[in-house]
C-alpha cells in the first residue's frame, strides 16, 4: 500500500495513524519492493488480457485470473530452467 499525500496532510486529528504507518520500517521496506509487484500486474494486464474480463461472473473471472497467473509462472520457470525468455522468441520470429 502506498499512501497518498492527502492522508498525511489532513488538518484534523485523524492523520496521526497514517503518519505513524508512513514512518514505520515495514512500510518503507514494502514501498521499496512494490515496483516488482506492479511490473507483474502490468504484464498481466497488457500482455495477458487481464485488463478485460473474458467471461461474465466472479467465478469465471477468477478462473481467468488463475490461468493468467499459471502462464506467468510457467514463463518464469522456463526462464529459470533454460535461460530463454519468451519475449526473445517473439522478437526473433517477427
Amino acid at each position: 500500500m502506498c499512501l497518498n499525500d492527502y492522508r498525511t496532510e489532513k488538518k484534523n486529528a485523524n492523520k496521526g495513524l497514517w503518519i505513524e504507518m508512513k514512518e514505520s520500517a515495514e512500510y518503507q521496506e514494502g514501498k521499496k519492493e512494490r515496483y516488482k509487484i506492479e511490473q507483474k500486474n502490468g504484464e498481466a494486464k497488457s500482455r495477458h488480457g487481464l485488463a478485460r474480463c473474458r467471461y461474465l461472473g466472479l467465478a469465471k473471472y477468477a478462473v481467468q485470473a488463475l490461468m493468467v497467473g499459471m502462464v506467468m509462472n510457467l514463463k518464469r520457470m522456463v526462464k529459470l530452467l533454460c535461460g530463454v525468455t519468451m519475449t526473445a522468441k517473439l522478437a526473433r520470429a517477427a
